[in-house]
């Protein structure tokens, strides 16, 4: 084979792109372990939990790092770890660190092809990924230097997003069960498949969250389970209690504090409801309006509109905001071909979505762009971006994924 065959078929494989990523995320590791920020907090969190679970200690209620420290996830999404905390801390976040970076990696590969395919005479550019990467280069950032998992569960998500539209129901439906047994967040993407009629892996998800839930009975014993769940639902209410809306300026929660001083029992819950209800109900309205759109019962940016609004209606941290990068491929991509007003809207858009770099701005200036909201502001800017862009297609949908 001729060494230029070699070299395009490389290129076709996103190879280039794979090497600096691979050189990148190198890099930022040594510089991270060079400037002693090397903490992965997030990680840390995880890893301590696991290991309290190996020794019969609590794993709730307990300060694991910095801030709260608290661990939030589900009793049966520890398992995931527990291949770590037998590890010793620095090689256990060197591995976990390597495998963030991969998936994030495979996130942008897989946005970049959700794009190419929904989008009509889109051609894969070889610049695409690099944009994405760039975009969301500060959440990507955070996400790395935390350990946490979004990056990981955005991927799984979109394998999902994948399976449906070949047809698939059990494998799917098992992955958004486990992802929601991760972050129940995730739950919000589940009304999309009864909208689009998907019973069958909507059923098995309920099925795979169920069973998550009764799992640790085998470990802890029914009355131990129960108790261990009720500790984590309480860890959870305390997360989303209305005071801790002053550290999550970017959500709809905060916009609706400045109105009731203070707050309310359940506002929190109360706003997230009523703001899915009102996305769900424009997505009917959408799929009865306009269905030339849903070529082929194709739902996949409905899928990630509400994937990419969690963090927006729910309270979370900054690193949460990567989950719009599919929407955020979607809506680059033909980016020469969009209207002048839409292409400026989309620069802003992006720039404020993924322009708030503290080492660039310094801290002072950085943390007033944080109080402003203006992240979440952006979110939802690239969000009705991509629905005016969608609504205003003319030509047949090419299947996404």
């Amino acid at each position: 084979m001729k060494i230029g065959a070699v070299i395009r078929r490389a290129k076709s494989k996103g190879l280039p792109f794979g090497w600096f990523c691979l050189a990148f995320f190198c890099l930022f590791y040594c510089i991270q372990n060079h400037n002693h920020r090397f903490g992965m907090a997030d990680f840390r969190v995880y890893y301590s939990a696991a290991q309290n679970l190996l020794n019969n200690k609590p794993i709730y209620n307990q300060a694991f790092g910095q801030a709260s420290g608290l661990y939030k996830y589900s009793p049966v999404a520890l398992l995931a770890f527990i291949p770590f905390a037998v590890l010793p801390y620095f090689l256990a976040a060197t591995l976990y660190f390597a495998l963030l970076a991969a998936f994030i990696f495979m996130a942008i590969k897989k946005a970049q092809s959700f794009a190419d395919r929904l989008e009509p005479g889109a051609k894969a550019s070889a610049v695409f990924p690099y944009l994405l990467l760039l975009i969301g280069g500060a959440h990507f950032y955070r996400e790395l230097h935390l350990g946490n998992i979004n990056s990981i569960l955005l991927f799984f998500a979109m394998l999902a997003m994948e399976l449906l539209k070949r047809g698939k129901n059990t494998s799917p439906g098992i992955l958004l069960g486990i992802i929601v047994l991760f972050k129940p967040h995730f739950a919000i993407v589940l009304a999309v498949l009864l909208i689009f009629k998907r019973f069958k892996p909507f059923t098995l998800s309920i099925v795979t969250i169920v069973f998550g839930a009764l799992a640790p009975g085998l470990y802890f014993g029914f009355k131990g389970d129960f108790l261990v769940h009720r500790q984590w639902l309480l860890t959870m209410v305390g997360h989303n209690a209305p005071d801790e809306l002053l550290k999550a300026p970017n959500t709809l929660q905060h916009v609706v504090s400045l109105f009731v001083h203070n707050g309310f029992p359940g506002m929190n819950a109360l706003v997230t409801l009523v703001a899915m209800a009102v996305i769900y109900c424009m997505i009917l309205f959408l799929k009865k309006a306009y269905p030339s759109n849903f070529g082929g019962n194709d739902f996949s940016l409905p899928y990630y509109l509400c994937i990419a609004v969690i963090p927006v209606v729910t309270l979370t941290d900054t690193e949460h905001f990567l989950l719009a990068v599919p929407v955020i491929a979607y809506l680059i991509a033909n980016f020469n071909r969009q209207a002048l007003g839409l292409k400026l809207l989309i620069v802003l858009a992006c720039i404020l979505y993924g322009g708030n770099w503290f080492d660039v701005w310094g801290r002072t200036l950085s943390d007033a762009i944080e109080r402003a909201g203006v992240l979440g502001i952006a979110t939802a800017l690239i969000i009705a971006l991509a629905l005016f862009k969608w609504v205003n297609r003319r030509e047949k949908i090419v299947g996404a994924l």
